[in-house]
């Protein structure tokens, strides 16, 4: 089985988590495909980015791009078995967040998967660390 799950955490300038959010996705038809061609080694794709958007679409299998006023961190990797993690910091956030995405590119192309977090406004002092988790389960 395949799952995979974003993590939000809202940090104050002191380091403290004052907000931490743990949603299920959607990873995209294409996403899918994005799995195939990897493990094939057939033309791979990179997941470079985590993205947020102010869209309050719902998300769908056949997506291919998040929609909305996006803001784009360029994502860091880390693999731990059969569980990858790609996290990326927002400072200062700069949308109002609903969704969320993984996608190959900055401008929320490629997207790989997404979900409907909670909205959030946040002031201009405090961090937005999102993480995505892909693991592996028997």
């Amino acid at each position: 089985m395949l799952l995979g799950r974003f993590k939000v955490e809202v940090i104050t300038e002191q380091g403290e988590t004052i907000r931490q959010e743990e949603v299920n996705n959607i990873i995209t038809l294409q996403g899918l495909e994005y799995i195939a061609r990897n493990i094939a080694s057939s033309n791979p794709v990179t997941l470079g980015y985590l993205v947020l958007s102010d869209t309050d679409d719902p998300p769908a299998l056949d997506e291919t791009e998040l929609a909305g006023n996006l803001q784009a961190s360029a994502a860091t990797v880390q693999v731990d078995g059969s569980k990858v993690t790609w996290s990326a910091v927002f400072f200062p956030v700069q949308v109002t967040v609903r969704r969320l995405g993984i996608c190959v590119n900055s401008n929320g192309t490629g997207l790989f998967a997404t979900t409907v977090v909670n909205q959030m406004s946040l002031p201009s002092w405090v961090k937005l660390k999102v993480s995505y988790v892909l693991e592996l389960l028997p």
